[in-house]
This record gives C-alpha cells, sequence and structure tokens, in this order.
C-alpha cells in the first residue's frame, strides 16, 4: 500500500504498476519475447541476409570467383503510445467501506491500486492484441485501424497451406509437416525447438473432430487426450507439432465481441529463441525523457482544491516477428 507521500511521485507508482500481478496472457506464456527498452520514440529493425550458394570449378590459373556478401537493411518504425486515464474522487472514499473488511475504511491509496490494477489489465490486453498482431502479420489498434502491414514493412511474402478438414480421407498429420517444411524454408539455418500450431476455436474443433487426428492423439501419451478437455491441455500432432487452442484469444466489448485470432484460421509458428521481439519507447514525460522505455508507466496528479486524483498509466510497446514469412498460416 503506497503511503501519502507517494501518491503522486512518478517514479513510485511506476514500479507499483510493474509489480503487479500479469493479468493472463496465453500468447505470452506460450512463446519467448524478447523484450528490451529503447531510449528512443522510433524503433530500428535490422534485417540481414545470408546468401549460400555453390562455388563454380575453374580452370586452375582462372580468375576466382567474387564472394556474394550478405546483405543489410535498417527500417524504422514509430512505437505506438497507449495513454489511459482514470480519476480517484473525494466522494468515491469518503465513508467507503475497504473491501474485504468490516471496519477499515477505503482510502486514497487503496482506491489508487485498485485503478492500477483495471488499468494494467487493460494494458496487458493490448499487448497481447499486439502479439497476436505479430504472429498474423498486422499491428492493429483498438478500432481495427492497420497501424503497420508487417509482410509490407519486411517486403516478406506471406506463407500459407490449406488443410481440408472437411474431408475424412485427409492426412492431417502429413499436411501439417508439408506447412512445416514451408516454415522450415523462411528460417533457412535456424533450428526451432518445435513448432506450435495456434487454433482459431472454430478450426480446433474441426481439427480434432478430424478422422487422422483422433487417431494420433489417442495414441499420444497412454490415451490421455481422450480424458482431458484438448482446448486446455493441447497435444502432439507429430513429435515437434504442438496443437494449442486459442479459444480464449477475445475480449467483449459494447461494440461486440473482437477476435484476436479469427475463429476460422489457424497459424503454425516456430518456437525459437530471438524470433519475437518487443520494445519499449520511453513515456510521455519529462521523467522519462531519454530513459530507457519499461513495460508501463503509471503517473498521479491531485485535482484543483484537492477534490481527488486524476491518474494516467501509459505504455509504449511494438511487438514484431523478425522472420514474419516463416509463420505459416493455415487454413481449411
Amino acid at each position: 500500500m503506497l503511503n501519502h507521500s507517494d501518491l503522486f511521485t512518478f517514479t513510485t507508482l511506476t514500479n507499483s504498476i510493474n509489480k503487479l500481478p500479469n493479468a493472463p496472457e496465453d500468447l505470452g506464456r506460450w512463446f519467448k519475447w524478447h523484450a528490451q527498452g529503447i531510449t528512443t520514440l522510433t524503433a530500428t529493425i535490422e534485417e540481414r541476409d545470408g546468401v549460400i550458394g555453390l562455388v563454380q570449378s575453374q580452370p586452375r590459373g582462372a580468375a576466382p570467383q567474387s564472394t556474394r556478401r550478405d546483405t543489410r537493411r535498417a527500417k524504422a518504425i514509430p512505437v505506438p503510445h497507449y495513454p489511459l486515464y482514470d480519476s480517484v474522487l473525494a466522494t468515491e472514499v469518503q465513508s467507503v467501506r475497504a473491501f474485504g473488511s468490516d471496519s477499515e475504511m477505503e482510502t486514497v491509496a487503496g482506491a489508487i491500486e485498485d485503478k492500477q490494477i483495471a488499468m494494467r489489465r487493460d494494458m496487458e490486453t493490448t499487448h497481447e492484441y499486439q502479439r497476436a498482431g505479430a504472429l498474423n502479420g498486422l499491428l492493429l489498434d483498438a478500432d481495427g485501424t492497420v497501424l503497420a502491414d508487417w509482410y509490407d514493412f519486411f517486403k516478406k511474402p506471406k506463407t500459407t497451406h490449406v488443410i481440408d478438414l472437411t474431408n475424412p480421407n485427409t492426412d492431417v498429420r502429413s499436411e501439417v509437416i508439408k506447412a512445416v517444411q514451408k516454415g522450415e524454408r523462411a528460417l533457412g539455418n535456424l533450428r526451432p525447438r518445435r513448432w506450435k500450431w495456434i487454433q482459431g476455436s472454430d478450426f480446433h474443433l474441426a481439427c480434432i473432430g478430424h478422422a487422422s487426428v483422433k487417431a494420433s492423439y489417442d495414441r499420444w501419451n497412454d490415451g490421455a487426450a481422450l480424458r482431458e478437455d484438448l482446448r486446455e491441455a493441447g497435444f502432439m500432432l507429430a513429435s515437434n507439432v504442438e496443437v494449442i487452442s486459442y479459444h480464449r484469444g477475445y475480449i467483449v466489448t459494447p461494440n461486440g465481441e473482437i477476435r484476436f485470432i479469427a475463429p476460422d484460421e489457424s497459424i503454425l509458428v516456430p518456437d525459437l529463441d530471438g524470433l519475437l521481439q518487443v520494445r519499449y519507447a520511453p513515456a510521455d514525460t519529462v521523467e522519462a525523457a531519454n530513459t530507457i522505455g519499461l513495460p508501463l508507466y503509471m503517473s498521479a496528479e491531485p485535482k484543483p482544491f484537492g477534490r481527488g486524483v486524476d491518474l494516467c498509466a501509459e505504455s509504449n510497446s511494438i511487438h514484431y516477428c523478425t522472420r514474419i514469412e516463416s509463420i505459416v498460416h493455415i487454413r481449411s
């Protein structure tokens, strides 16, 4: 709990909001995102294309073949700024019993902490939305506006594959291995630990209901899949392909439901160190200017005449995939 002297301390409030428990976030749990703070408002992303070729034989004494060099490119992209405002009014804490107590009254510090939890939850959900966008190939704003098309940004093609789940004769395991091979070509010499097949809710139900998939998970882990909800447990379809349902990847808003990955789509993602990146820019405050960015910030200032406290939480983050073409988009 904050003491009164900390109510308007930028550093204390920021440390507090960054120490609060994280909200559930599946894509953050399933993959390793390399996070780094930066001191600028733009993230510079550098690409290097290594070229491997065969050397043509030449007669002795002939001029040697020239070496092809790696090509390097650096691109900058603005880091989105996500501010969120709230307030604690004197009337909110006056004569209000503290939650879970029969005798203690609510305090301003306690009310601020409750607001921090709610604001952090929204920011963490925004981060998860960005993670989904990094895998889907689109950095989207809350209203659906496209902030960046990662395929256009990196000048890379979208890798796709079709698996007909309506055909009972489809060998799903063989088809997903073909999809893995497409992703492997994009990775070159890099070797992922495994591939995670992240499936929208409808796609997942169609997948686990397919005859060839049932035959696979019937044998997996001594038939454990027959006793479990496969949406929660997941299962290995091949030795290097894990099937996972992203059925919790949505929020309900006053304007309807927002799905982070479409229910009828799926993405095959390599589990590889360094593939998925996060950059945090500094807050839009004097205290944070030119410092290394943090995931979340919180500031507060008093209202006129002591009527309450205004709160501002903000995050300046961007999530992206360094080899977007290695992610295979699979549809039925």
